[in-house]
């Protein structure tokens, strides 16, 4: 998973920086922001398998009661891109 295509599925779950630390066993919100950043040559693996992992509908029981998500994720697969691009997009209803 690309730091592009985790930072889209995190927001996509409607998770914070803060939100999601604790949910990938990091304490300080900066390391979110580490793994997403521009100079990060890629998403430690466990970290890619238990993101896809919630974007297929996994929550654990310390899972935020107030994420709200933005958009749907097409295909979860889609987020194993290696080219520095990701293939999410939203769902458009025609009201946008």
């Amino acid at each position: 998973m690309t730091p592009a295509a985790f930072k889209a599925a995190r927001l996509s779950l409607g998770l914070t920086a803060a939100q999601a630390a604790p949910l990938f066993g990091l304490g300080d919100p900066a390391r979110i922001f580490n793994i997403e950043g521009a100079n990060s040559a890629a998403v430690p693996a466990w970290h890619g398998l238990l993101m896809q992992s919630y974007i297929a509908g996994y929550r654990p029981a310390d899972w935020p009661p107030h994420a709200t998500p933005r958009y749907p994720i097409d295909n979860p697969r889609n987020l194993h891109d290696s080219g520095g691009t990701h293939h999410m997009r939203r769902h458009h209803n025609g009201n946008d």
